[in-house]
């Protein structure tokens, strides 16, 4: 994929404190993700649920993937009514702060859209290491490398991050200990929902 392409919509934010009570993860899987997945001009969404504890680099414990059929496809989703209905409806239900407005949406979560630097992207397996950084980190096997293009919603914590798939969960202990610079922390990410499951 060439530099400078905008495919990929990153969202991330924490729900609720009692939506796992509530079944939010069951809501993801019968809900949200088939949702996603059938709106025009979204190619293929996976939501996320970070395993590993707080970590202040990234301190949400869910983020989705929105990877976009091209960069024409951006406007065209978040034009899309239905989109927008459903994304109140999951303030409404899940939101910390449900009365937010759309002034106001960024206290629940956040979106940035994404360029991809290097590295495929599809995803890989069901557990990866997610890498903030305030600078591009270097290309490397099994590694995808994005910037942050622009905020879509929200605030920017970091420039790029880089994510990198694991063979098994328990492999995040060994990657999160040689970090690639300029990275300043990192995420474990264990897949919730996912078109593919």
């Amino acid at each position: 994929m060439a530099n400078g392409s905008r495919d990929l919509a990153l969202l991330v934010y924490t729900p609720r404190e009692d939506s796992n009570t509530r079944g939010y993860e069951d809501w993801l899987r019968e809900i949200d993700n088939p949702f996603f997945n059938s709106v025009p001009g979204i190619r293929h969404y996976t939501n996320w649920r970070v395993a590993s504890a707080a970590d202040c680099a990234f301190p949400y414990s869910h983020f989705d993937f929105m990877y976009l059929d091209d960069a024409d496809s951006v406007a065209k989703v978040w034009s899309n009514e239905d989109l927008l209905a459903f994304a109140q409806g999951w303030t409404e239900k899940w939101g910390r702060y449900p009365d937010a407005t759309q002034d106001t949406m960024q206290m629940n979560y956040q979106v940035y859209l994404c360029s991809q630097v290097s590295g495929d992207n599809h995803v890989h397996g069901n557990d990866l290491v997610f890498m903030p950084a305030k600078g591009e980190i270097d290309a490397a096997d099994n590694r995808q490398v994005y910037r942050i293009a622009e905020p879509m919603l929200g605030d920017v914590r970091f420039t790029h991050f880089a994510v990198e798939y694991l063979g098994a969960p328990s492999d995040f202990e060994t990657v999160s200990a040689a970090l690639p610079n300029p990275s300043y922390g990192c995420a474990h990410g264990t897949i919730v929902a996912s078109p593919d499951l």
